[in-house]
């Protein structure tokens, strides 16, 4: 008998054979609605073939009898890809579907603890690597394999049932027809092989923490037309009670009859083209909702771009459904993981798997699972599988993956059968993108009415007064709320808002509340204000709020004047919805966008870029106002600004590019040209999967400067919760902690990695040994956030 795991506890033992066999089936189920189950399960009984081996026993029980053992002394997923390559991979021109799928179930194997380079930097081939590193430890281990978990005759027989379903899949992106560039044919297939991977960590993942805890975590509920039809009722009776007597409220219930209509639509890629205001989060989840039940989906994913957004739509999504326990709310990656090429870590057992029918996640987390290079992201991706998603706010893509998005959206619809729904008031034209996003032409909302509900909500008048300073901002703000009742003032940075706020909090008149939200608060501190600012301006209390764009989307808010630094045009639109928003006053409300010269956006190209083409727009506006209907929210206008700012980047820049010493994004994980230059003899005579999938992975960063969550102390729950986090239960208990790290999300802030430095020579942070960061109680300041500097009452901090 070979042994898999054990137990540190108990000392149980897990064989081989039983884990090989349950990943299998876990990993069977993930992809078997997509036509990919048996390439699944196959991948996943072969994945651990290199444990069957008296070294790996050896190595496994002296690790749990507490001997120090060198990690990575025994190497266990090479013999899998050994087996595959030199048995089924021919390495002769012209290379077959049977070679090319022979790679991918190689790869998921091999990189299942961690992503490998199929060529690297330096021209060496992975695959050739694996295949000669170690032959007669992995002839070994595949004997015993044979002997113990299944005869080769049999796992032959399997292997041509993964070859028939992988093949299907690459004729679809094998673009006969020649509709393709061909790097992008390259890039899906680099996809689907991350797609089996994904299925084999998941299936590896579960079977292990299902061993450890002694408990069964199949999925809570799993997505069916029966569940569907039951939160659809559900969703019906919510909207029933919702008022209908205004003609906004009349043109939202309209609007949401349309989306209930369009879900009949096929598959594919879609464009929700609602007005700010309308209501797209109900009426895209009243789609999304009738569309799973009629076309069988697994689950409904919705993203966001902000925490903002998440913290109020997360809960009228709760509320609609009637049903907290199908809902799974996932922004922030509380646990910092960290690659590792032996046994999982503790940390991992508790990592986020979106196994629920509803999954509510940032837009970073969504990105994340398409191309970050960390097992736990790489995990989630095959629930992204046969899914309707719905991607709230689009035009928030970094614009320096707009090719990575497009080619991974459309592997979504047309390779995983997936259902995507693009939303935004600001649609930005992605076919027009260097690499084109697919998108249907079919709309919600018939054009011929759409102009109608347009005007309907049109609530403010944006204007752009004479440009100014910095230092004149706060002299603006005061001068505006001796004329309206409330101020809501948005910056492009939290220093700015920080800032602000401090000095229009020493000069404001004393009737006149001051506010401020940013991202430098926790979510439980935001909600808190947040109701703090209703209730004031349900009073009709005076007020101002200092905010960055945490505010612009997703909050149901409405103030009587706002007042936006200048950025893109889907920003200001976005803050323009936070003014009369329900149609209190009878008249446009004012938006006034600001333009100060000397603010420093050195360190946000993507929000410089944008003013810019704002700004070119604005130029061609105030010439010939009439090009756009004397709106700088026409669709005129839009379409001018996205075609300006596309038209600003150079070749190759919407392909993630990473600097002038690294190829880009795209180009590592298409053909990998450059690192195949570095061969003795170039790889693609004989490979189609030369991608350098690590590489990639690693460098992929949604948001430059890369940081992590801490959990902070903001009020007494988060003091206990921090001191629960510590306690010996906490620390032992994995069913405990989990639930703690699941309350934690609610008083966690995201840090970049230079404030995490200095808080830590500060003596501020306090990290766990699976990577759980905490802040100590004097560096959170109760009305700004996290600080840098303990010990002061309301001290600012620039982020």
């Amino acid at each position: 008998m070979f042994t898999a795991h054990i137990h540190p506890e108990t000392g149980v033992e897990q064989t081989c054979r039983d884990h090989c066999r349950n990943t299998a089936g876990y990993a069977e189920k993930d992809l078997e609605g997509i036509g990919l189950g048996k390439a699944a399960y196959f991948a996943g009984l072969l994945h651990d073939a290199g444990k069957f081996t008296n070294a790996f026993n050896t190595y496994i029980h002296r690790s749990a009898a507490g001997e120090r053992v060198q990690k990575g002394s025994v190497i266990h997923t090479f013999s899998a890809v050994s087996w595959l390559m030199k048995n089924h991979h021919q390495e002769e021109e012209p290379i077959t579907f049977d070679d090319i799928a022979a790679e991918i179930l190689a790869y998921a194997d091999g990189a299942h603890h961690g992503n490998f380079d199929c060529i690297n930097s330096s021209g060496e081939n992975g695959f050739r690597h694996r295949m000669e590193k170690q032959p007669d430890y992995d002839r070994e281990s595949m004997q015993n394999f044979f002997k113990e978990c299944i005869s080769e005759e049999e796992l032959t027989e399997l292997l041509q049932e993964a070859y028939s379903e992988l093949i299907q899949k690459l004729q679809c992106i094998s673009d006969p027809e020649g509709h393709n560039d061909p790097l992008e044919t390259y890039f899906y297939e680099g996809m689907l092989s991350r797609l089996l991977l994904s299925a084999v960590i998941d299936g590896d993942r579960r079977d292990t923490a299902e061993f450890m805890a002694g408990k069964d975590y199949s999925k809570i509920i799993p997505g069916n037309p029966e569940l569907w039809q039951e939160l659809h009722a559900s969703l019906e009776e919510f909207l029933e009670k919702m008022p209908n007597a205004t003609e906004i409220q009349k043109a939202r219930r309209e609007l949401s009859e349309y989306c209930e209509k369009f879900s009949e639509e096929p598959g594919g890629v879609y464009r929700l083209n609602l007005p700010t205001g309308a209501g797209k989060t109900l009426s895209g989840l009243r789609f999304a909702l009738a569309h799973a039940q009629k076309k069988e989906k697994k689950r409904i994913i919705y993203t966001a771009p902000l925490i903002s957004i998440l913290d109020q739509n997360a809960q009228v999504i709760r509320e609609a459904l009637g049903r907290e326990e199908v809902v799974l709310e996932h922004h922030s990656n509380i646990l910092h993981d960290q690659e590792n090429t032996g046994e999982l870590e503790r940390y991992e057992l508790l990592a986020e798997t979106w196994d629920a029918p509803v999954i509510i996640t940032t837009m970073v987390q969504f990105l994340n699972t398409l191309f970050s290079g960390r097992t736990t992201c790489i995990r989630r991706f095959q629930s992204l599988a046969d899914s309707v998603i719905l991607i709230d706010e689009v035009q928030t893509v970094p614009l320096r993956y707009l090719t990575l998005f497009n080619l991974g959206v459309n592997f979504l619809a047309e390779v995983c059968h997936a259902t995507v729904i693009l939303c935004s008031a600001t649609q930005p034209c992605l076919e027009a993108a260097d690499h084109p996003m697919r998108i249907r032409p079919e709309t919600f909302v018939p054009a011929d009415q759409y102009l109608r509900y347009e005007e309907i909500f049109r609530r403010t008048e944006v204007t752009c007064p004479d440009s100014c300073q910095m230092k004149e901002v706060p002299d603006i703000v005061l001068r505006k709320i001796e004329e309206k009742q409330s101020i809501l003032l948005i910056c492009n940075k939290k220093g700015e808002a920080q800032n602000f706020f401090r000095e229009l909090q020493n000069r404001k008149p004393e009737d006149v509340k001051i506010f401020h939200l940013s991202s430098s608060m926790c979510m439980a501190h935001r909600k808190r204000t947040l109701k703090e600012i209703y209730e004031a301006l349900d009073r009709k209390d005076r007020v101002i709020c200092a905010s960055t764009q945490v505010v612009e989307a997703g909050v149901d808010i409405s103030f009587a004047c706002v007042i936006r630094l200048a950025a893109g045009l889907d920003r200001i639109v976005q803050s323009a919805g936070r003014c009369n928003r329900n149609g209190e006053s009878d008249q446009a409300a004012p938006v006034y966008v600001i333009h100060a010269e000397d603010e420093n956006l050195k360190m946000l190209p993507d929000i410089r870029r944008e003013r810019s083409a704002f700004l070119a727009l604005l130029h061609d506006w105030r010439k010939k106002p009439e090009k756009y209907q004397h709106s700088l929210t026409s669709d005129a206008a839009v379409n001018f600004y996205y075609k300006t700012l596309f038209s600003s980047m150079n070749p190759g820049e919407q392909d993630g590019y990473v600097d002038s010493h690294q190829p880009s994004l795209f180009q590592l994980l298409s053909s990998n040209q450059d690192y195949c230059n570095c061969c003795e003899e170039d790889p693609r005579q004989h490979y189609m999967t030369n991608q350098a999938f690590r590489t990639a992975g690693e460098l992929f960063r949604v948001i430059d400067q890369e940081g992590s969550s801490i959990i902070v102390p903001y009020d007494e729950e988060g003091e206990t919760l921090i001191s629960e986090l510590y306690s010996d239960r906490g620390q032992h208990d994995l069913a405990y902690r989990k639930k703690l790290l699941d309350q934690a999300k609610a008083y966690s802030v995201s840090a970049y990695s230079y404030q995490l430095k200095k808080l830590s020579e500060e003596g501020a942070l306090q990290e766990s040994e699976d990577g759980v960061i905490t802040l100590l109680g004097e560096y959170y300041d109760r009305e700004i956030g996290l600080t840098e500097e303990g010990g002061c009452d309301g001290c600012t901090l620039i982020m």
